[in-house]
């Protein structure tokens, strides 16, 4: 079947789940809040799902995902008494006297196109989102024994899985799909917050305003877990708000839900998740303590069902850090990689990072204030990286990065706006969920500062803080919003800065650079007048497309493959374009490859001469040690990249089995 047709169908089955969990939501609830919770739930439980199945190495039979999802359509065709597209209808036509909505699906539907059109080329995507998803496929379990970093293993798979739902048919075309959804969820999640204290003008300013923060768009395009974690964080408080409003089990269940999934998703949701359902169970206890006595009068085993279900989620969503702890005795990954992320200055390495976070919040374009913040940091922490830190203060980072996800803040409202909003709300005694939002928040920044050492990629952390700044937002106003000589700037803003993420995105740019100014680094060429295929984008880490044209020849369809890397390398395109092989996979963090009953350390040069005899094919990038190893070795193919060179050697079909 054509790459895109079974895309397209795959997407069509994507929304099949939204609509149908559309339809199981309460009648009594407005458009927006059903909307969120059917794009979070869908989200959550595709993602649950397929834990569940590569937990119990059910993984090799990719139909299961598809029946479990025909059979919620069952469900919800037969249950539910929402209407999906009727309800669309109505609001779309609603907001379609607005200029703000005509602005804000202008920009979906960009993104949208960047989704269908863009491989997912990022760095990290390649050395560990996606590529685990595939090393996971292998092996058909969430343990897996062979990776090349322990990025592969360790870190919380929730996300990242969710993309297993394309390539379990050896598809990647619009895999970004998911992170649309969750920049989607995060949009109705907010413009529903905002309509609790609002018309609909407002809270689709408010959505504007969030939508344009600038990491967000760049991110929905992307296959990075961050932007999911935020939208559980939506998720959480669309569900806290209603739990608020009217205490009942049901939505106490659903706020578990959404933060279980979120901790599955990055293992930080943590330190949002843990206050923000802590503080609302607090402030709701004797509520929920009545109903939950209610409850166990009413029916015992239906309440011990319940309790229980939850109880295996929440095992299931914290598997990751099981098997951390039983391989490494250390919940997060092998102790000497972690200890390099964590702060180890204490509270002055913390407070240290928060002056770090603020002269990054503050994403003021141009070279001035870039020098400026750099300057500044020399001044109070002096040469060097300081306390807190692992890397220099924007060692390599040019203001040319200002639209590129791996160095993007969240604009000039980011740090001018919501940052203010979110201080503010602390002290707001009228709005309960405010409050509890803005501590929430607080709680999560001043951890992240205090547990996380300082890199210039820690951007990304607080993609989870900007989206789920709603509330704080909704409780302010009557200083952004009610004050035209304000609102008309800020919404001025919101629009140019959501225009240039969406049409200019550094990476994956919808215009060609010879519309856009000059910066350094440069644009990359325009998504849409890119010469070349798919595999082409993924070539060009390699300099070259003849490693995978060679590879993915099937030079030995059903072979055993060997892949022997270094500790970051880019090993996606060759487990996804070269899958006729059967791959093992060895880097530093698991040197030893199993082929039958044989085990082989890569570290051992006899071993590994005599893997590559065993192998159909391997192919060593970016490991010194094997390549000084296999020297007197000819290698089939060599090329050459910016990283170093990949050798491929060939046994053939004669090569010796153990």
């Amino acid at each position: 079947m054509p790459d895109g047709l079974l895309s397209l169908l795959l997407l069509g089955e994507l929304a099949c789940c939204v609509a149908v969990l559309y339809r199981l939501q309460p009648t009594a609830i407005p458009f927006g809040e059903a909307l969120c919770r059917a794009l979070a739930l869908t989200l959550a439980s595709l993602g649950i799902a397929i834990q569940l199945l590569f937990a119990l190495r059910l993984a090799r039979f990719p139909w299961l995902l598809d029946a479990a999802v025909c059979g919620l359509c069952s469900a919800g065709l037969t249950r539910g008494e929402r209407r999906f597209l009727p309800e669309l209808w109505r609001a779309l036509r609603l907001a379609a006297s607005l200029p703000v909505a005509w602005l804000l699906g202008a920009a979906i539907a960009g993104l949208g196109v960047t989704v269908w059109v863009a491989p997912p080329t990022n760095w990290d995507s390649m050395t560990y989102n996606l590529a685990r998803v595939l090393v996971m496929m292998r092996e058909n379990t969430l343990a897996p024994a062979h990776y090349a970093t322990f990025r592969q293993l360790s870190f919380s798979p929730g996300f990242d899985l969710l993309h297993w739902f394309f390539l379990r048919y050896g598809t990647d075309r619009a895999i970004a799909a998911f992170s649309l959804t969750a920049y989607l969820a995060t949009l109705s999640g907010t413009f529903a917050l905002a309509r609790r204290r609002g018309d609909t003008a407002f809270a689709l300013r408010t959505a504007l305003v969030v939508a344009s923060l600038t990491l967000l768009p760049l991110e929905a395009v992307s296959t990075k877990n961050d932007i999911g974690a935020a939208a559980m964080a939506v998720a959480c408080l669309v569900a806290a708000g209603g739990l608020l409003d009217r205490p009942a089990l049901g939505r106490l269940a659903l706020l578990l839900v959404f933060a279980f999934y979120g901790i599955s998703t990055k293992s930080h949701f943590a330190l949002f998740g843990g206050p923000c359902v802590a503080l609302v169970l607090w402030v709701r206890r004797r509520e929920l303590r009545a109903a939950l006595a209610r409850a166990w009068a009413a029916s015992r085993p239906r309440f011990a069902g319940a309790s229980l279900l939850l109880a295996a989620m929440l095992c299931l969503c914290l598997f990751s850090q099981w098997v951390n702890l039983t391989r490494f005795g250390d919940p997060f990954g092998p102790r000497a990689a972690v200890a390099l992320h964590e702060n180890a200055d204490g509270l002055r390495g913390a407070a240290a990072n928060l002056t770090r976070y603020a002269l990054d919040v503050l994403d003021i374009p141009g070279r001035a204030w870039f020098t400026a913040r750099r300057d500044l940091h020399g001044a109070l922490f002096g040469p060097g990286k300081g306390p807190g830190a692992s890397m220099d203060f924007h060692p390599a980072y040019a203001p040319g990065n200002a639209l590129r996800e791996d160095a993007a803040w969240f604009g000039l409202l980011g740090g001018l706006l919501v940052v203010p909003c979110v201080a503010a709300g602390l002290f707001r005694r009228d709005d309960l969920l405010c409050r509890l939002t803005a501590a929430s928040l607080a709680a999560f920044a001043l951890l992240v500062a205090y547990k996380i050492t300082w890199f210039s990629y820690n951007n990304r952390f607080f993609t989870l803080f900007f989206a789920a700044s709603a509330p704080c937002l909704v409780a302010a106003r009557r200083v952004w919003h009610d004050r035209r000589p304000l609102r008309l700037p800020i919404l001025a803003v919101a629009a140019a800065t959501l225009a240039a993420a969406v049409l200019a995105n550094q990476d994956r740019p919808l215009l060609d650079a010879r519309y856009l100014p000059e910066a350094d680094p440069p644009f990359a060429p325009s998504i849409l007048d890119r010469p070349g295929t798919r595999r082409d984008a993924y070539a060009a880490f390699f300099n070259a497309p003849l490693l995978l044209d060679y590879l993915a020849g099937g030079i030995y369809p059903g072979g055993k493959g060997l892949l022997v890397t270094g500790k970051d390398s880019v090993i996606y395109p060759i487990l996804f374009y070269a899958r006729a092989q059967d791959w093992v996979v060895a880097g530093p963090d698991a040197p030893v490859a199993a082929l039958g009953d044989e085990a082989y350390d890569i570290r051992d040069c006899q071993m590994l001469r005599e893997a590559v005899t065993r192998f159909d094919v391997t192919v060593v990038m970016e490991n010194e040690q094997a390549e000084t190893c296999l020297a007197g070795q000819k290698p089939a193919l060599r090329t050459r990249a910016p990283w170093g060179e990949a050798l491929v050697y060939t046994a053939g079909r004669n090569a010796v089995r153990p």
